[in-house]
């Protein structure tokens, strides 16, 4: 008998701002307005032929509105074709954005159980990095899908918040026992092993991955993720642009889709370097469950 495989993406969509950055303060603030509008109808034209192929997509940055002009990218990105989509609001008024799981599969409601979780630490004393884990349905059996966006400079409070989180899942399993556990989201870490920077295309980054303990932690917690090597078809940022100064090439991975050991079987997994809709490539992975 052959088993359904669970077709799972994560996406940073950037804020809906494109795969480039516009020198000038000026020319950034009009280009910017100007590419809200622009790439999250790609992106969402994108997802709705995607949405008969893939149960669950994780979206990270999805940003408030940028001018009283355009309209709410979750709102674009809900209209996409999945059955359901939750909204995860974080960050303050100066950085507001939503962290978005759109799902094929049906919502399981365990009372008094939270979905959402704001992480400790903030970006530049203003955003909020977030967690979301929801349960859902899949072949008769509760699974729980997780969407995270991590803390991009400081490896330190990167680590705090993987703590935080593990913690949640702990008391989740407390409360239900083992399940099987998906996590989606730009991890803004890099694999044990692979190059911590500088690097020479997107941020720099000279430390903000040096002593990183996120990976170590997940991994201790019973999860993994296929392996990856120091080598192009693997990055996921930045994607390949041109700007006024140089030429921009993909020189890491960041974003990851975790699952936990013993109970998924890896089907596929692909870094798809062919849509170039953000500064970030998707992550689209396949898996069975055992």
């Amino acid at each position: 008998m052959l088993k359904r495989k669970l077709r799972v993406m994560t996406y940073n969509t950037h804020c809906g701002l494109g795969p480039s950055d516009v020198p000038g303060f000026w020319r950034k603030l009009l280009a910017r307005i100007g590419e809200s509008r622009v790439y999250p109808k790609r992106i969402s034209g994108w997802l709705a032929r995607l949405s008969k192929k893939v149960d669950i997509v994780g979206l990270q940055e999805v940003r408030h509105n940028l001018s009283p002009f355009s309209d709410p990218q979750f709102e674009i990105y809900r209209k996409a074709g999945f059955k359901n989509a939750l909204r995860h609001i974080v960050g303050t008024w100066g950085f507001r954005y939503d962290n978005v799981l759109l799902s094929n599969l049906a919502r399981v409601h365990l009372p008094d159980t939270a979905v959402y979780h704001d992480l400790p630490g903030k970006v530049y004393g203003l955003a909020t990095c977030g967690f979301t884990l929801a349960p859902y349905e899949f072949c008769g059996k509760q699974i729980w899908v997780g969407n995270v966006h991590l803390h991009p400079y400081d490896p330190h409070l990167r680590s705090v918040q993987v703590r935080y989180i593990l913690e949640r899942i702990q008391n989740m399993r407390d409360k239900y026992g083992d399940v099987p556990i998906i996590i989606l989201g730009d991890f803004n870490a890099v694999l044990p092993g692979l190059p911590v920077g500088p690097f020479k295309s997107g941020d720099p980054d000279p430390g903000s991955y040096v002593g990183d303990e996120s990976f170590k932690l997940f991994f201790d917690a019973g999860f993994r993720v296929p392996h990856h090597e120091d080598q192009m078809s693997d990055y996921t940022y930045p994607t390949m642009f041109k700007d006024d100064a140089c030429n921009h090439k993909p020189n890491r991975t960041l974003d990851f889709i975790l699952c936990t050991e013993g109970d998924w079987e890896i089907c596929s997994y692909a870094v798809l370097q062919d849509v170039d809709h953000s500064d970030h490539y998707p992550v689209l992975g396949e898996f069975i469950l055992k």
